[in-house]
């Protein structure tokens, strides 16, 4: 939806897809708790189909900072969106699992609840806040929702970026699979409880700030890009690898070394 996302806000303007699209993610929030109190699986993907179409308005953030930013600061400014990406990757978990211990008539309620209300408080600054960047909107701009699907199969066949973008989507579908699937083999596996999982999340997300931040540019400068993904995705097949299989036989995980390989593998 992002592409789709972006060209609806080139022709109505930046304030009112953020509008739609933050209302969609607190409606998406509020079906998620409906779904949890009544075990309806089927409303619980609705749900998340919801918030993951109406989520992609990072497109539309990056678009509105960049209207609004003089040429030279553009980068600069752009930069602090998904500074704020970050910030929210390292609170969500430690806010989560303090959350799961308010009893709201299940446990799982209160993350999703306490969303909803950060969502609400979002679409109201929004609403009185947040001032219109297009200077402009091109109302008369046809909208070809195709046309981001065919201009995105066109990426993998041009001869300059396509070896680049089919590696990309590669590790990117590899990698979703194991952060998807990380909190789910924890419990089972490892028998931890939520918050512990929480607080492996942060860490983690503590580490990609500290690899962006620090780690990618040191290495930049010793090496071409080219040498750095080769070296580091074998690396990351090895994370992976340990923490499918590390387990000490008659005494069960040792979480300091497991939380090691999350924090390695998130810096990678």
């Amino acid at each position: 939806m992002a592409p789709l996302l972006g060209q609806l806000s080139d022709q109505f303007g930046r304030k009112k897809i953020l509008e739609v699209t933050i209302l969609g993610t607190l409606i998406s929030r509020l079906l998620f708790v409906v779904a949890i109190f009544t075990q309806n699986l089927p409303l619980a993907f609705i749900a998340r189909i919801l918030d993951g179409a109406t989520g992609g308005n990072t497109a539309v953030a990056v678009a509105a900072v960049s209207d609004i930013s003089e040429e030279k600061k553009k980068a600069r400014n752009i930069s602090f969106v998904y500074v704020a990406m970050a910030l929210g990757a390292i609170s969500g978990p430690i806010i989560s699992g303090l959350l799961h211990s308010v009893d709201l008539g299940n446990r799982f309620v209160a993350p999703f609840a306490f969303s909803a209300l950060v969502s609400l408080v979002n679409l109201v600054s929004i609403f009185f806040i947040f001032k219109e960047s297009l200077k402009k909107p091109d109302l008369s701009l046809i909208v070809k929702p195709l046309s981001t699907i065919r201009d995105m199969l066109r990426v993998f066949y041009n001869h300059k970026f396509k070896n680049l973008f089919l590696s990309l989507t590669i590790f990117l579908i590899a990698y979703n699979i194991v952060s998807q699937l990380f909190p789910i083999y924890m419990v089972k596996t490892y028998d931890l409880d939520v918050p512990t999982v929480s607080g492996l999340f942060f860490l983690l997300a503590i580490s990609i700030v500290i690899s962006q931040a620090v780690t990618f540019n040191y290495l930049h400068k010793l090496m071409p890009a080219k040498e750095i993904i080769k070296k580091i995705l074998p690396s990351i097949a090895i994370c992976v690898l340990l923490l499918m299989f590390y387990h000490i036989p008659g005494i069960g995980p040792n979480v300091l070394i497991l939380t090691l390989i999350v924090m390695v593998f998130a810096m990678l």
